[in-house]
């Protein structure tokens, strides 16, 4: 018996059966271990400030399709200790740091929504004020797998293969895992460390295709990533900044004020 407890036979049959599978890929093919790669993702993703746009698209058995997308921000620390991000979705951006997380929405301009934080992780503002988002960039900022929690709008991966091919010119990394109602996969630029593409079923009472596209962004200055919330007026939940302000009643007694 050999110290991991597997028979010494056994072993060699798992290692011959591993060759056989390896040989009989395509010469550009090369057998990778996921793990491997989300250290060398993590590494990118960690390593200063960057940001990525994130399309979307959900895809319903019935064939229609429903697309958006939005500009995800993040500024680490050389340490890899999240210190903000900045989430830029249309006419609604969020800036969260490790004391509070401020949103803004074009149609009220008077008002932000502030939240102050009880955790010192910038990704609580986003998971406390946002529906759940699909944010595999963040896992490895953390310092875990990609999908490794159920709180992303699909349940936990588990990673069982990664492969190198760059069959197209291009050399990408297509990483295989299961959840619990299907397969999903991921792929990985290789010469970046950057994802690339995702794809998976989202449960539910009609399950659907979730397919998310990353492409990098000049991350600009995290500097200037902060709302200013001067002279705003400040509501706690993303309802009431969404909210149309009601138009006050008209006192017929009273004169509009641009009358005498």
């Amino acid at each position: 018996m050999s110290r991991s407890g597997v028979q010494p036979a056994v072993l060699a049959a798992c290692i011959v059966i591993f060759v056989s599978i390896a040989a009989a890929l395509p010469d550009d093919i090369v057998p990778l271990d996921p793990r491997a790669v989300f250290d060398e993702c993590r590494e990118v993703y960690q390593g200063g400030p960057w940001a990525e746009r994130v399309t979307a698209s959900v895809r319903l058995n019935d064939g229609d399709e429903r697309r958006g997308s939005f500009v995800l921000r993040a500024a680490p620390t050389t340490g890899g200790d999240l210190v903000s991000i900045r989430l830029e979705a249309g006419p609604l951006t969020l800036d969260a740091d490790s004391a509070r997380t401020v949103i803004k929405h074009t149609h009220a301009a008077g008002r932000v929504c502030v939240a102050d934080s009880i955790v010192a992780d910038p990704r609580a503002g986003l998971r406390d004020l946002l529906p759940p988002l699909a944010l595999p960039q963040l896992d490895l900022l953390a310092g875990d797998e990609p999908f490794a929690t159920a709180d992303a709008p699909i349940p936990r991966v588990t990673w069982i293969d990664a492969r190198l091919s760059d069959a197209t010119g291009h050399p990408f990394v297509t990483l295989t895992g299961t959840t619990e109602i299907g397969p999903a996969i991921l792929i990985v630029d290789a010469e970046t460390g950057r994802l690339y593409s995702f794809a998976a079923m989202i449960p539910g009472d009609e399950p659907m295709r979730l397919e998310l596209n990353f492409r990098p962004l000049s991350p600009g200055d995290p500097q200037g990533w902060g709302i200013d919330t001067d002279g705003k007026v400040v509501v706690t939940s993303l309802a009431e900044l969404s909210a149309v302000q009601p138009i006050p009643p008209v006192d017929p007694e009273t004169p509009p004020d641009n009358e005498p």
